[in-house]
């Protein structure tokens, strides 16, 4: 289990959490020695469970995934995790019905569980915090707001690349040398904003067979996505030249 701060009073925690400095979170590499977490990732579409696992695991986090309501309650059951992630809209048993069942069992101390969910109205995240939940992500997710709901809710620490990404990946190659075909660099822009890891790995596998210099590019894009600096790849998709 991770390390947990005597929890007294819930306390709703109101759409995003806030920090200072963004790009802190983008150079998150792992949790720090001596934290861990366990958590369940329920999500009823595939491409929101393979992002949300890309970033936890990818620091060392325990990820499960469940694809419907039932199926998270019976991983529970089997083990319970430190935090829940749980999307709000699924068919059949919804992330509300889910939650208060998981209550039912646990009680409500036994576990942080997170809302899920891409409503960008402030009074449906009220709404969504009012029935219980400890927090909420909005999709598309971003470093910032699931590492700092992490840190906030379970007191983890983590441990952090000495240098951006980003500016490495700049000092170390001339991007304006390097074309990319408009269909090729349409798909890298979507994919990137869409946060979608699983399109980017397969385009950046594409640049790659472009050439040399193109080789290169592909690697230190993929840095930057290892490093969940996703802003630092549109900055650098959208200055790139198209044929």
């Amino acid at each position: 289990m991770c390390h947990i701060v005597p929890y007294s009073v819930r306390i709703l925690f109101y759409t995003r959490f806030q920090t200072s400095d963004q790009g802190e979170w983008s150079n998150v590499t792992h949790l720090a020695q001596g934290h861990s977490v366990s958590a369940l990732v329920v999500d009823d579409v595939l491409e929101n469970r393979d992002v949300l696992s890309h970033l936890l695991t990818d620091i060392g986090v325990d990820v499960r995934l469940a694809e419907s309501g039932q199926q998270a309650l019976d991983l529970i059951k089997e083990s319970v995790p430190d935090i829940v992630l749980l999307d709000i809209r699924m068919p059949g048993m919804d992330g509300p019905e889910v939650a208060e069942h998981i209550w039912e069992m646990l009680g409500r101390e036994a576990l942080k569980i997170v809302a899920v969910s891409a409503s960008p109205l402030e009074h449906e995240q009220q709404e969504i915090l009012e029935k219980g939940f400890d927090d909420f992500v909005p999709k598309p997710f971003r470093t910032e707001q699931v590492y700092g709901c992490l840190a906030k809710h379970l007191n983890v620490e983590f441990e952090y690349a000495e240098e951006p990404a980003k500016e490495r990946a700049e000092q170390s190659l001339d991007f304006s040398e390097i074309t990319l075909p408009k269909d090729l660099h349409t798909k890298l822009l979507e994919a990137a904003e869409l946060y979608s890891v699983t399109e980017l790995e397969g385009y950046f596998n594409d640049v790659a067979q472009l050439g040399e210099e193109h080789q290169k590019l592909a690697e230190y894009l993929r840095d930057l996505r290892q490093k969940h600096d996703i802003d630092g790849i549109i900055d650098i998709i959208q200055n790139l030249p198209k044929e």
